[in-house]
C-alpha cells in the first residue's frame, strides 16, 4: 500500500511538471523570439537533491532518475564502478551553504553547467573546476594524477577527492582536508589503501616511514610548519621522481629541502652539490643520506646519519668500485679508515673518535684542493685541532686514505717510504712463515716416520685388516673432498686462477664425483657388515649397551680425580660407538638429501618445493655437524690424544701396540691373552 502511495505522489509530481512545461513549450513554438528558460535555482536543485529528500524517496528516486541503482557492496561514490564515478545525488544543504562556494554565492549550475532544467538527465558531466581554477586544473592534468585519469584509471583522485565536493572549505580552515595538519591523512586515503599498495609496491615503506620520521612526528605534535606531502611533492603538479621537472627529482631535491633547511646552500657548494648540478644524478642528494620519507634525527640510533652509522652511509658510495672509478675517487677508503686507529676505535663503538663527518663535514664536503675545504692543507691543522689541541704541522703531513700498493712517478716522500716498508713486509712475512712451515713439516714427517716404525715394530694386536684400512682411506678421502667442495659453494672458496663459470663447473663435478665414491663406500660397507663374519661381529660389538653409560660416567670421574681407577673398555668404548653410529646416521642423511638436491627436477614431481628447501637445509647443517664432530671427537682420539700423539698409526699398519691396548681396551686385551693361553 505504501509503495502505491509513493508511486501516486511521484506521478502527481510529474503530471504537475508537465502541466507547467507544456504551455511554456507551446508558447515557445508560437514565438521564436522568446528567451530560453532560466536554469534552476539552488533552491530548486536542493528541492530534489537534499539528502533527506533523496533518502525518503528510496527506490522511487531510482525510478525517477534521481539516483542510480547501487550494486550490492558498493558505495554511491565507489571509484571502481564506471556508472557511479563522480556521481553524488544526495547533497547536504547546510554543508553546501557553509562551504566556500556557498559563501561566495557560487550556484549549482555554475559547476553543473548541463543541468539546464530541473528535469535534467541523470548522467551529468563532471563539474568543470577550470572555469574558476584554470591553473590548478592545468597542473593537475599534467601531473601523475591527471595522467592516470586520462588513461582511464578510475582509482585516480579527482579535485573532489582531495578538496571535497559540496562542502569545500578553504585550506586555512582546520576542518579542511587540505589543511596542513590533514594533508597526510588525505593522501593516505589512497596511498595507504591496501589494494593501492598491492598494485604499487614500495608505498607502504613511504607511508610508515613518513609517520615515524621527524616530519610526521612534528606535524602530529601540532607543529604545522613541519613539512607535509604537498611541500615536497607539490599540490597539483605532482610528477614522478624520475622527471626533471619533479620537485623530488635528484637535481631538484636540494631546492625542495632548502625551502625549510638552510643547509641546502652548504650542500649546493659542496662536491656533491656541484656534481649534481652538472647532471651526475648518481651522487648523493639529501634523500640519499637522510632518506626520503623516514627522515630521522641524527640522535636516533636507527638514522643512517647517526654517528655510528655515518661511516657505512658514506662508504655506500666510496667503497663502490664502479662509482669510484667513474668519478675518479680514491679507492679502498673503507679499508684505510677501518684499518687505522680512528676506524678501529669507531668499530668498537667509541663515539669520541673521528668518523668521516668529523674531518670532511656533513653538507659542506669539498675536495681537498678547494681552499674552503676542511681538509685543504691550509685548513687541516685547524680541523685536527678540534680533537687534538696544539698539534704541530708535521702531524698532518700525510695522506689519511692513501693506497700504498702502487708507486707512481708523482708519489711524494711519505708515500714512497710507506710503499717500500709495506712491500718489504709483504715479502718478509711469507718468506719467514713459509720457512717455518716447511721446516716444521719436514721435522713432523721425519718424526712421524720414526713413530710409525716404532709402532709397527712393537707388533701388538691387529685392529684393522688390509680391507678395512683401504676402506678407511676411501672414506677419509671422499668425505674430505665433499666437505671442501661443498663448503666452497657456501663460503665462496676458490682456487687462485680459476674463477666464474669454470670454477663452478670444476667444483660441482668434483663434489658429485666424491659423492659417488662416498655412496659406493656406503654400499660396500653395508655389504661387509652383512656378508662377512668379521663385519657382522664388528656391528654386534658396536651396539650400545648399558655399561657404556657407566663407563662414560666413571671415566669422567676418574679424569676429575674423584675415582682412583680408570674403567676398562671392551673392543669398542662408548667413544667409538658414538662416533660410528653418528657416522651411519650422517651417511644415510647426506646420501638421501644429496640425491634430492642432485635430481631436483624429478624430485619436484614427488614433493613440494618446500621439501627441496628442507633437504637443502638438512644437507648443509648435517655437513657442518659431521665436519665438526670429526674434528672435535675423532681427531682428538687419533691425533691430539697424548697417548697416541702425534698420530695413531693403526690406520696404516693395522696393529695397535699392546701397551696402548692395555690403556684403551683393557678388557679386550685380557680376552685376547686368555685366548692365547
Amino acid at each position: 500500500m505504501e509503495r502505491i502511495h509513493r508511486s501516486l505522489r511521484l506521478h502527481l509530481l510529474i503530471l504537475l511538471a508537465l502541466i507547467l512545461l507544456v504551455p511554456a513549450a507551446v508558447f515557445a513554438q508560437q514565438d521564436d523570439s522568446t528567451p530560453p528558460a532560466a536554469p534552476p535555482s539552488d533552491d530548486e536543485c536542493l528541492g530534489c537533491h537534499i539528502a533527506d529528500m533523496v533518502g525518503a524517496w528510496g527506490e522511487d528516486a531510482v525510478e525517477a532518475g534521481m539516483a542510480l541503482a547501487v550494486p550490492d557492496g558498493l558505495k554511491p561514490d565507489f571509484k571502481g564502478h564506471p556508472d557511479l564515478h563522480g556521481a553524488t545525488f544526495a547533497v547536504d544543504g547546510a554543508a553546501l551553504s557553509q562551504s566556500i562556494h556557498g559563501q561566495m554565492g557560487i550556484s549549482c549550475v555554475m559547476c553543473h553547467t548541463d543541468a539546464r532544467t530541473p528535469l535534467h538527465p541523470v548522467q551529468l558531466k563532471a563539474a568543470d573546476c577550470s572555469t574558476c581554477h584554470p591553473t590548478a586544473v592545468e597542473h593537475n592534468a599534467k601531473g601523475a594524477h591527471g595522467r592516470a585519469l586520462a588513461r582511464g584509471d578510475l582509482g585516480a583522485p579527482t579535485c573532489a577527492d582531495c578538496h571535497g565536493a559540496h562542502s569545500i572549505v578553504p585550506g586555512s580552515a582546520q576542518n579542511s582536508p587540505t589543511a596542513r595538519r590533514n594533508v597526510a591523512a588525505a593522501c593516505l586515503r589512497c596511498h595507504g589503501d591496501e589494494q593501492f599498495i598491492a598494485e604499487h609496491p614500495g608505498h607502504r615503506e613511504h607511508i610508515d616511514g613518513y609517520l615515524e620520521g621527524v616530519h610526521g612526528q612534528a606535524l602530529a605534535a601540532g607543529r604545522e610548519e613541519a613539512p607535509t606531502c604537498t611541500d615536497c611533492h607539490g599540490s597539483h603538479l605532482i610528477l614522478p621522481k624520475n622527471e626533471p621537472a619533479s620537485m623530488v627529482y635528484a637535481g631538484n631535491i636540494s631546492a625542495t629541502c632548502g625551502g625549510c633547511h638552510s643547509q641546502s646552500e652548504q650542500y649546493d657548494g659542496s662536491v656533491h652539490g656541484q656534481a649534481l648540478a652538472r647532471g651526475a644524478i648518481e651522487v648523493p642528494s639529501c634523500v640519499f643520506c637522510h632518506d626520503s620519507h623516514n627522515v630521522r634525527s641524527t640522535d636516533d640510533e636507527q638514522s643512517p646519519n647517526s654517528f655510528l652509522n655515518s661511516a657505512a652511509t658514506c662508504l655506500g658510495c666510496h667503497d663502490n668500485r664502479a662509482l669510484t672509478q667513474r668519478f675518479c675517487m680514491s679507492e679502498n677508503v673503507g679499508a684505510s679508515f677501518y684499518g687505522g686507529f680512528h676506524g678501529k676505535a669507531y668499530l668498537e663503538g667509541d663515539t669520541s673518535v673521528a668518523a668521516c663527518v668529523s674531518c670532511h663535514g656533513t653538507h659542506e664536503i669539498r675536495v681537498q684542493d678547494d681552499e674552503l675545504s676542511s681538509i685543504h692543507p691550509d685548513n687541516l691543522v685547524a680541523t685536527c685541532e678540534r680533537c687534538h689541541p696544539n698539534i704541530g704541522a708535521g702531524f698532518v703531513q700525510d695522506s689519511f686514505h692513501g693506497d700504498y700498493s702502487e708507486l707512481t712517478a708523482e708519489a711524494d716522500t711519505a708515500h714512497t717510504v710507506k710503499y717500500w716498508v709495506r712491500l718489504t713486509y709483504l715479502l718478509l712475512i711469507p718468506l719467514t712463515i713459509g720457512f717455518m712451515l716447511v721446516h716444521n713439516l719436514i721435522d713432523w714427517v721425519a718424526k712421524l716416520k720414526h713413530h710409525y716404525a716404532k709402532w709397527r715394530a712393537a707388533g701388538g694386536v691387529m685392529r684393522l685388516d688390509k680391507f678395512e684400512r683401504v676402506m678407511h682411506v676411501v672414506l677419509f678421502t671422499s668425505f674430505t673432498t665433499l666437505v671442501i667442495s661443498g663448503f666452497a659453494l657456501s663460503f665462496n672458496w676458490k682456487i687462485p686462477g680459476i674463477d666464474g663459470e669454470s670454477w663452478e663447473t670444476f667444483r660441482a663435478i668434483t663434489h658429485r664425483a666424491a659423492a659417488v665414491i662416498f655412496i659406493l663406500w656406503g654400499v660396500v660397507h653395508v655389504g661387509w657388515l652383512i656378508g662377512v663374519k668379521r663385519g657382522r661381529r664388528y656391528f654386534i660389538d658396536m651396539i650400545p649397551r648399558y655399561w657404556d653409560a657407566l663407563d662414560m660416567i666413571n671415566l669422567v670421574l676418574f679424569n676429575l680425580g674423584i675415582k682412583k681407577k680408570k674403567p676398562k673398555f671392551r673392543r669398542f668404548s662408548y667413544i667409538e660407538k658414538a662416533e660410528y653410529l653418528a657416522m651411519l646416521w650422517g651417511t644415510a642423511v647426506m646420501i638421501a638429501t644429496g640425491a634430492i638436491l642432485w635430481f631436483e627436477e624429478p624430485m619436484l614431481k614427488l614433493m613440494p618445493l618446500w621439501g627441496l628447501s628442507v633437504a637443502n637445509i638438512v644437507h648443509y647443517m648435517e655437513a657442518i655437524l659431521a665436519t665438526l664432530a670429526i674434528i672435535v671427537w675423532h681427531f682428538y682420539s687419533v691425533i691430539i690424544n697424548p697417548e697416541v700423539s702425534p698420530m695413531a698409526m693403526h690406520w696404516l699398519s693395522g696393529n695397535v701396540p699392546e701397551e696402548i691396548m692395555e690403556e684403551e681396551h683393557a678388557l679386550e686385551m685380557e680376552q685376547i691373552r686368555r685366548a692365547r693361553r
